[in-house]
């Protein structure tokens, strides 16, 4: 028993050192535009428990699509895209629109889609690059990466 209690600091210290090198840090704050499409309690909660989606939705927000002006195809006409309704450019919840208008975008390849109302597209980056981009992103808050 001795010998256990001996071993025992030995152990359990460097336990918690790789534990709190890899815990999953809370963010400090949590992005409004989160709690328009989700839950508060369930994102607190997440936020608490399992951090990595807080994040990661955080990250979602303003870095996984951008806008452009409308694509045209390579021989110069005009592309026909799937249309999305966005009531404000400056103030983008991909998350909201997504939700509300069922938006899908791909793991291999950018997706496009023609923003009503305007000669602008909004582009998903493909859902790799995403994914990289969010992994270096991750590495600042300790939170595991996407593998």
């Amino acid at each position: 028993m001795l010998k256990f209690l001996i071993v025992l600091p030995f152990v359990v210290s460097p336990l918690s050192i790789i534990h709190s090198q890899t815990s999953k840090k809370s963010p400090e704050t949590i992005d409004a535009r989160i709690y328009a499409v989700y839950n508060k309690s369930y994102v607190d909660e997440l936020a608490r428990d399992d951090a990595f989606w807080v994040h990661r939705w955080t990250f979602y927000l303003d870095n996984a699509f951008f806008v452009t002006d409308e694509i045209l195809s390579k021989d110069g006409n005009e592309e026909t895209y799937p249309s999305v309704k966005i009531k404000d450019l400056a103030n983008i919840n991909i998350l909201q629109l997504e939700n509300e208008q069922h938006l899908k975008h791909d793991f291999y390849t950018s997706t496009i889609y023609k923003i009503e109302g305007s000669n602008k597209c909004l582009v998903y980056y493909a859902g790799r690059d995403f994914v990289e981009k969010l992994n270096a992103f991750l590495k600042q808050y300790k939170v595991k990466s996407i593998e």
